[in-house]
């Protein structure tokens, strides 16, 4: 008779702790598959917030070029390509200007080394300015080119 109650009770025990198992498994694969939505909301969030920054740069390289251009300058191109080394991306201004508004052009070039953003702590918005670069064409004309380096932030993420 001893022997029918412990095993009675070894049976409901052993039904209660597998039940109790069960739900803890039920329970850890909830929190894994949390874990694993969390995760990939911070990378969406991550990504959202470099497409931010990447528009609100190309903005202010917008805004820089049209308010320092001077009317004699014209503006053909402007081209943002990645550089090389991935040190930053590099920012082409093709253009043309007659050659007796030549030192207009190299004015330009001085003023967008010396933007500065202020949403940024008035930081450069350009590492680098490279001097214009200029080819005599028919007409007094000059074709000018100007390399610009963005100024690449290093985070810690």
């Amino acid at each position: 008779m001893l022997y029918v109650v412990f095993l009675s009770v070894y049976f409901v025990m052993k039904t209660r702790v597998a039940g109790e198992e069960q739900a803890a498994f039920k329970e850890n694969q909830k929190a894994i598959k949390l874990k694993k939505e969390l995760k990939e909301l911070g990378v969406q969030q991550r990504l959202l917030e470099e497409q931010r920054e990447l528009r609100w740069t190309a903005l202010n390289v917008f805004k820089a070029v049209a308010e320092h251009i001077p009317g004699e300058v014209t503006l053909n191109s402007l081209v943002f390509s990645e550089s090389r080394n991935n040190q930053g991306n590099n920012i082409t201004l093709r253009g043309r200007v007659s050659q007796e508004d030549s030192q207009k052009l190299q004015d330009y070039s001085e003023a967008l080394a010396k933007v500065a953003v202020d949403e940024q702590g008035g930081q450069p918005l350009f590492s680098q300015v490279q001097p214009p670069n200029m080819d005599a064409r028919a007409g007094g004309y000059l074709d000018w080119y100007i390399i610009c380096l963005l100024r690449r932030e290093e985070t810690g993420k």
